[in-house]
């Protein structure tokens, strides 16, 4: 198994990808997913969709729906997105 679940540290895609293989649940699929950007990206959210907010995983943090526009058109699109949220 590549690192240790919830190390923040950067993963070259390539190894990420590799390691997809050999993850037994979500929660590793997660943290192998948000590394691999974080190679390319200073910051990294998964967020969940819900009704009246977006809940960021792991965290406690609570976006209101319909307050971010590019969250919005993701959401929208029904399909997985990066965006840079201060160009919104």
């Amino acid at each position: 198994m590549i690192g240790v679940r919830g190390d923040p540290t950067p993963l070259d895609p390539a190894y990420a990808a590799l390691a997809l293989g050999d993850a037994t649940d979500r929660d590793h699929i997660f943290d192998l997913l948000v590394r691999a950007v974080r190679s390319r990206a200073s910051s990294v959210a998964l967020l969940s969709i819900h009704v009246d907010e977006l809940r960021g995983r792991g965290t406690a943090l609570r976006i209101p729906r319909h307050t971010v526009p590019a969250l919005e058109d993701a959401i929208a699109s029904r399909r997985p997105a990066a965006t840079d949220e201060r160009r919104s």
